[in-house]
């Protein structure tokens, strides 16, 4: 499942109890490197369907949500989990390092 993430619905977003993992997806549109990382998380959230939850911030939107997770290089991935930053992946990212990381 992936959801569009914002200023306006971040914390009601990352306040749920549930026991699902998160993939935090923070990008612009002037970031090549953001559009390749999309397409890797988009595969691997198909791939695990139901198993997490992928949310999409854009930076330019979302000064707030950047600023909560103190976002400052982009592409930017963040795992969370139970209202805790498992870790954070900057720059270009494989599916075999989130995989890796998802399946420990």
């Amino acid at each position: 499942m992936i959801i569009n993430i914002n200023d306006n619905n971040y914390n009601k977003f990352l306040d749920k109890k549930d026991d699902k993992y998160y993939i935090l997806d923070f990008w612009s549109s002037r970031c090549e490197a953001c559009r390749f990382n999309a397409a890797i998380v988009d595969e691997v959230s198909k791939e695990y369907e139901g198993s997490f939850i992928v949310g999409k911030i854009n930076v330019d939107e979302s000064p707030y949500a950047v600023a909560h997770f103190s976002i400052s290089i982009l592409p930017c991935l963040v795992i969370y989990y139970k209202k805790k930053i498992l870790t954070k992946f900057y720059g270009d990212t494989s599916k075999v390092t989130i995989k890796n990381f998802m399946n420990m």
